[in-house]
């Protein structure tokens, strides 16, 4: 996925320029300061312009700019001014403007679609006129300006020297300019840089496609880039099914650090590896998310063409000691993950607001979110993914964080309308429960009066007051207990308690994971006490023996727990008697994101009443929905169902999903968690389902868009989950890259050889082609660098430690 920003969508333009697109209430349309200030703070230069769509400053949009006091200026004299924002590239994009709004602008847009392959999914904009825009990365070559030059009047090119008016600016006819989708903002397809570089140029000078390719990379792309891009190409077309997304992650994330580095160009990379996405089979829209991604993460890490690329006369100096060019190592327990983007409408909105709050990764809100809006639906609702199939929507949301890392302030933000609506409903039934508790201490007292007299009467009496005690105990008020949705520390026979007495569903939401060790046996001599929460999962009936008092029995107990624990508790778990071997571990959605302690600017501000009031109405109106009834007048929930597109897109998911889990496959180490990922997706689905038609959701269908949305969440759980069971020691070659380290630190070696590892090693690696992908793992992350070298016979594969890493051996 993108960068995340201010306003909940997603998106990468070229450069450092990243695009705000916002919906565009009412209110922010009276507001056109703060819009413009906005997009400032984006780092996107903005100037006003009139309704006419003139600039009124003195130089027009060579005034652009970011700075936040001028924009101020220009705005408070100019209160109604719309928002320019200049193209080519200044700003960093170019836009082919479509008039189709009249007849010769529709027909040369008709026409260049049906001459070309379709374009590409970007940014695109509704103009207060009527016509699109479509917003490109300038591509490192000057783009004119142009009207009518393609095909015909109505179809011209923002380039540069133009500039484009945005959203929320109101047009001279009174309409609006608003973003229609929230699409990340791509290169334009190679036909289209060519039509835009203009027909008079290209009788000069005709621009073949190898041309092309350079004038499009700039020339930046050196040797050793052009080499490696291809090899990380090859590995994504030939990746198989169930790992081709995972791949296009790591060969962006490679890439990504080569463009850093100098060592290639992002366009030219970009386009290479998205090609080899659409060979492997994978979708255009679901490979542009994961390459941005992949990408925007390696650009953190920069690297450079390694030494061993040099003459090898040099290189055999570098291996004899000499000083070589090392890049900061991958920590072997730093997994590479892909960003989370917010999740669509309030939830999104919530959860980046709550993690800018608090400077506190998007992860943590956005899990804790989520089995807030899990507590308001479980027991309400199922899915029914089709006959004989359904899945309830509690979910177990797992987030682990170190300790001061602000976990509590984040639970409160988002489990807050839980609390609001028990205390409402504690008033509400406050009245009730004082007169219930009164009632029935005067029955008691009765009661314990006729039992005395019960002791002392004559034997004629005994039936008569035996009589009025049995009548008077089934006539026993009962006192209304207060509504509870949510619990924290709680023991095992408590919880079955709590069950039952509200309507059997009950969430555990804690900012820590001490619930962890009361499951394990905290209070039951070390032994194991799970059965209640692994049926509170899937819904099974189960009996609850509490000593001395009556069991529970609960038909459909409904159970969501959102924890955030240490990361060595995730880590410990798998060693805990029956976790996973009963499948407790299996169940449950992680999230492992990085810490912000120590780059935060500790400057904030709260989170927007605004936001909290549409989050606390959702949950609330959720929380009110009473369960429907069956014929016999008993509770039941309301059922979800699929349309059928959204049913066909979960189907392909699923399959993908079977794939990895064979051996060899993605999910190989951690089938027990995979096999459960269809139905953790379907949860999700159903989840964000409630939240966009809160009042009665099973009127109509989950939709495409939907699952779309809850199916690349799961996708981005099942990222996180796999560095998860990394951590708890399930990845082999991880492990295996763990061992030979240990190896390298106990010898403080700076340099070994294949040979020597594997003699000192065979007893955890048999053959030396169990120790290899060990060796790859660390070489991957910059721990070694390998060089062949000539020993009489067959050559021996020389290794270098990082010396970043052995500093402090010396």
């Amino acid at each position: 996925m993108g960068r995340t920003l201010e306003n909940g969508a997603t998106g990468q333009a070229s450069g450092k320029h990243i695009y705000p697109f916002h919906t565009t209430s009412k209110e922010q349309r009276q507001d056109m300061k703060q819009a413009a200030l906005r997009y400032a703070r984006q780092g996107i230069p903005v100037f006003p312009c009139n309704r006419a769509k003139r600039p009124i400053t003195k130089n027009g949009f060579h005034n652009a700019t970011t700075d936040v006091a001028q924009i101020e200026q220009w705005w408070s004299e100019n209160p109604n001014a719309s928002i320019g924002i200049p193209t080519g590239k200044t700003s960093g994009v170019w836009v082919l403007d479509a008039d189709v709004y009249k007849p010769e602008g529709k027909e040369a847009f008709n026409r260049l679609m049906q001459e070309h392959d379709p374009l590409q999914a970007t940014r695109k904009q509704k103009t207060g006129g009527g016509g699109l825009q479509y917003f490109f990365r300038y591509p490192g070559f000057k783009i004119p300006s142009r009207n009518g030059k393609l095909e015909g009047p109505g179809l011209d090119v923002k380039g540069d020297g133009g500039y484009v008016i945005v959203p929320p600016s109101e047009h001279p006819s009174g309409g609006h300019y608003e973003w229609l989708n929230d699409h990340p903002v791509v290169d334009a397809p190679g036909w289209l840089l060519e039509r835009v570089r203009g027909k008079s140029e290209q009788k000069h000078s005709t621009v073949h496609a190898q041309e092309l390719k350079r004038i499009i990379t700039n020339g930046t792309d050196t040797p050793y880039g052009l080499k490696a891009l291809e090899g990380e190409a090859v590995k994504v077309r030939q990746a198989a099914e169930g790992t081709r997304n995972e791949k296009l992650n790591e060969a962006a994330f490679a890439v990504g650090s080569l463009v850093a580095g100098g060592e290639l160009s992002q366009a030219h990379a970009e386009n290479v590896l998205l090609d080899a996405a659409r060979a492997a089979g994978l979708p255009e829209r679901e490979a542009r998310k994961t390459l941005m991604s992949g990408m925007g993460s390696g650009e953190k890490s920069p690297r450079k063409a390694p030494e061993s690329t040099l003459p090898q006369s040099q290189w055999e100096k570098e291996v004899a000691g000499h000083e070589m060019k090392w890049e900061k190592p991958v920590l072997l327990d730093d997994p590479i993950l892909p960003e989370m983007a917010p999740l669509p409408g309030i939830l999104g909105e919530t959860s980046q607001a709550i993690a800018t709050a608090t400077e506190t990764p998007l992860e943590l809100a956005t899990g804790m979110t989520l089995a807030t809006v899990a507590t308001a639906c479980q027991g309400r609702f199922i899915v029914q993914v089709k006959p004989g199939y359904s899945e309830p929507v509690n979910v177990w949301i797992v987030v682990a964080l170190d300790s001061g890392n602000r976990k509590s302030s984040v639970l409160i933000e988002a489990t807050h309308p839980l609390m609001s609506w028990e205390s409402q409903r504690r008033l509400e039934m406050e009245e009730d429960i004082k007169h219930a508790e009164s009632k029935q201490k005067t029955q008691e007292a009765r009661l314990k009066s006729l039992r005395s007299k019960y002791g002392k009467a004559e034997a004629t009496d005994l039936d008569e007051i035996e009589k009025e005690i049995v009548e008077l105990e089934s006539k026993l008020v009962e006192v209304p207990v207060a509504s509870r949705v949510w619990c924290d520390d709680v023991t095992t026979e408590h919880l079955g308690t709590l069950l039952a007495i509200h309507n059997e569903r009950m969430s555990v939401l804690s900012a820590e994971g001490g619930i962890i060790d009361t499951i394990a046996g905290r209070y039951s001599n070390g032994i194991a006490n799970m059965d209640l929460y692994l049926k509170g999962h899937s819904g099974e009936p189960v009996r609850v023996d509490r000593g001395s008092r009556d069991p529970v029995y609960l038909k459909r107990p409904a159970l969501t727990m959102g924890l955030s624990p240490q990361p060595d508790v995730l880590r410990n778990m798998a060693n805990l008697p029956g976790f996973r071997g009963r499948g407790f571990i299996a169940r449950a959605g992680y999230l492992l994101p990085k810490s912000k302690l120590g780059h935060r600017s500790l400057e904030t501000e709260p989170v927007p009443q605004h936001v909290l009031d549409a989050y606390e109405q959702v949950i609330h109106t959720l929380l009110n929905i009473e369960p429907g009834t069956d014929e016999h007048g008993e509770p039941v929930p309301y059922v979800l169902k699929l349309n059928q597109e959204a049913y066909q897109e979960w189907m392909e998911f699923s399959k993908v999903v079977e794939i990895g889990l064979q051996e060899g496959g993605r999910f190989e180490f951690m089938t027990d968690w995979a096999g459960k990922l269809p139905g953790f997706a379907i949860r999700l689905a159903g989840l964000l389902h409630c939240v966009e038609d809160q009042s009665q959701p099973w009127v109509h269908q989950i939709s495409l868009d939907t699952m779309k949305n809850a199916l690349e969440l799961a996708s981005i759980f099942s990222s996180h989950a796999k560095a998860v069971f990394n951590l708890m020691g399930a990845d082999k070659d991880l492990e295996g890259a763990k061992k030979v380290w240990r190896w390298v630190e106990q010898g403080r070696f700076s340099q070994f050889s294949k040979r020597d590892c594997y003699n000192s090693l065979k007893g955890t690696f048999p053959r030396v082609r169990d120790m290899e992908p060990g060796l790859d793992v660390l070489e991957e992350r910059h721990y070694i660098s390998a060089a062949k070298q000539q020993t009489g016979g067959r050559p021996s594969v020389l290794y270098n430690v990082n010396p970043k890493l052995t500093e402090e051996w010396s």
